[in-house]
């Protein structure tokens, strides 16, 4: 596969996207960030999709990157939602 600037494709609801298809654009995925940020460009956070980049792919590469995985993002989110609540019933 040969693409120089996808760096999110959502391919999950496609019948014929097989795991080794998932697979290949999630390389293909993170093949294109760390080419977009060796070159300095950055990358708006709502297009970089950790279900998409990651699929199959070890948390020690995904790291290495610098990226999250979905797993990852999911604890944050869930943490700053309880820290948020937290805040709120302090104020009431």
């Amino acid at each position: 596969m040969e693409n120089h600037t996808v760096i999110s494709f959502d391919a999950r609801l496609n019948p014929g996207c097989v795991p080794k298809i998932r697979r290949q654009l999630a390389l293909c995925m993170l093949k294109n960030i760390e080419k977009l940020r060796s070159k300095g460009l950055s990358i708006k956070k709502e297009l970089l999709m950790p279900e998409l980049y990651s699929y199959q792919i070890p948390p020690a590469i995904l790291k290495g990157l610098g990226l999250k995985g979905p797993d990852e993002t999911k604890r944050r989110s869930k943490s700053r939602a309880s820290s948020s609540h937290a805040r709120q019933s302090q104020s009431d």
